[in-house]
């Protein structure tokens, strides 16, 4: 009974990286096993580009661990580096035309849809040999995202102040694979399932579309059907809310929920303010920045039964009102002050229409969810309308959903490839 591995073939796994370590540099390993875990630790200002072996052995990769599988021969693992830059600090030195304050101590990309280079190749399936050329190919299937800007007054969960970089789903979210539903409920609990009105509950700490896009929800209800249940976070499919009096329609994530842990990893867990307003009228982008911050809720206007949270933390929110707002760049008649200046409401509308929603790269000709409540009804949230102004509505409606999220601090691009067009996102190094 002697032990068979002793008399099993093994073979060696060598390494070779240009900027930086591997930890073990090499092992044996038995034939048809898979090796131990390899630790790429590059050099400072580097990141990993590609992994290649020879011998076409199976290379498995998370962040900067990897393993090979089932090896069935000696091999020499090249680890190949990339110039890399933290983003955060790339967006802080790129110059005013680019991006700029919004007078609270954050960098906001601003201006028409066509002009703006603020795009990001995010949720890949692999960020491994990611260039321009293969970023939507099978092996990484990445989306397009796009930066909102540089947010310095981030808290993250360990309550330190971060500058964090925020960015969105360029494209609404569908339904399903079929790409022909993109519409989702806010929250549609009615009296029977916790809601103080038949219309819906306009807290986004237990709204149906929290428990939806983020993790730990996996055994959330609604209305005794297991409904919303981090199916976004987790690549799944079953029912998620999208009509009045806790409907269920048939939601599908399996191709367009976030694909791995190497992309989670990337997402910062973030204090959301849920300060609210208790109409749109008179509110200007920066009335809505100093709403959003504050503690008005409809608790606190005592029109509801229930609290309010004025906080929430978590992975996955939507947009604010005032990130619609900051990011307009402003036209002929009434030039981007003009426009900052103005309350949102008008901007459905005249030249306010063409000058301050047509400009403004977050604008889409869908009505789309933010994540403010209104403060003076315990069943509306505002919305941005498709006519470029700013609504309130009940939140069982089902509008367009485009997540929104915060990037860790340490999150790095290449400085080799992307350069925030729309033909050339910018690549993260991971």
């Amino acid at each position: 009974n002697k032990d068979a591995s002793v008399y099993a073939k093994t073979y060696k796994v060598t390494t070779n990286i240009d900027n930086g370590i591997v930890e073990p540099s090499d092992m044996d390993v038995i034939e048809g096993e898979d090796s131990k875990e390899f630790t790429i630790k590059p050099s400072e200002g580097y990141g990993v580009k590609d992994i290649t072996c020879t011998n076409d052995q199976n290379v498995e990769r998370t962040g900067n661990k990897f393993r090979l599988t089932s090896v069935s021969n000696n091999s020499l693992c090249t680890i190949t580096t990339v110039e890399t830059k933290q983003l955060n600090e790339y967006l802080a030195n790129l110059v005013e035309s680019d991006i700029t304050s919004d007078g609270n101590n954050n960098m906001r990309y601003y201006g028409p849809n066509a002009t703006v280079k603020n795009y990001i190749w995010f949720n890949c399936k692999s960020y491994t040999g990611l260039t321009k050329d293969n970023a939507q190919d099978k092996d990484h299937l990445c989306e397009k995202w796009r930066i909102i800007g540089l947010m310095n007054n981030a808290e993250t969960e360990s309550k330190e102040t971060q500058n964090l970089v925020k960015i969105i789903r360029d494209e609404p979210l569908p339904r399903t694979a079929a790409d022909t539903e993109k519409t989702f409920s806010w929250d549609n609990k009615n009296k029977s399932t916790g809601a103080e009105t038949e219309y819906g509950k306009n807290d986004w700490t237990t709204a149906e579309l929290m428990y939806l896009l983020n993790p730990n929800n996996e055994s959330h209800t609604l209305d005794s059907k297991l409904a919303n249940n981090s199916l976004y976070w987790n690549s799944g499919s079953g029912q998620c809310s999208t009509g009045s009096y806790n409907a269920l329609s048939s939601c599908d994530f399996t191709t367009t929920g976030l694909k791995n842990g190497t992309t989670k990893d990337l997402i910062e867990t973030v204090k959301w303010n849920l300060g609210g307003r208790s109409s749109t009228s008179g509110a200007t982008p920066s009335g809505w920045y100093e709403a959003e911050q504050g503690t008005e809720t409809c608790y606190t206007k005592g029109k509801c039964k229930q609290y309010r949270s004025t906080e929430w933390n978590g992975k996955i929110g939507l947009i604010y009102p005032s990130d619609y707002g900051y990011a307009t760049g402003g036209g002929k008649t009434y030039n981007r002050q003009a426009c900052l200046d103005s309350a949102t409401y008008m901007w459905d509308y005249g030249d306010y229409k063409t000058d301050c929603a047509m400009n403004n790269w977050l604008y889409i000709s869908e009505h789309q969810w933010t994540i403010t409540p209104d403060s003076s009804d315990s069943a509306y949230v505002f919305n941005v309308e498709s006519s470029g102004d700013f609504n309130e509505f009940r939140p069982w409606i089902a509008f367009v959903v485009r997540p929104t999220l915060y990037l860790t601090s340490t999150t790095s691009i290449s400085t080799e490839y992307g350069d925030g067009s729309s033909g050339n996102p910018y690549i993260i190094v991971s």
